[in-house]
């Protein structure tokens, strides 16, 4: 599932005002306690982090060398 800003801006509002019942993706989804909106948060975070990041791409060269010398 790809988490967008709007996410963590619905979590941010929730956690503000102790609610714990947020949508996310479409979907609404109850939370237990604050501490699992927040872990939640945390989470959505870094996945929108890795989402930014470019992955590297190309093609990689190895040497190897043996003990005999090859």
């Amino acid at each position: 599932m790809a988490f967008t800003t709007a996410d963590l801006t619905a979590l941010d509002r929730a956690i503000a005002s102790s609610e714990l019942e947020v949508e996310l993706g479409g979907r609404r989804v109850k939370f237990d306690n604050v501490a699992g909106l927040l872990a939640r948060r945390k989470y959505i975070e870094g996945v929108i982090e890795t989402q930014d990041t470019p992955r590297p791409t190309g093609t990689f060269k190895y040497r190897f060398t043996t003990s005999r010398g090859d």
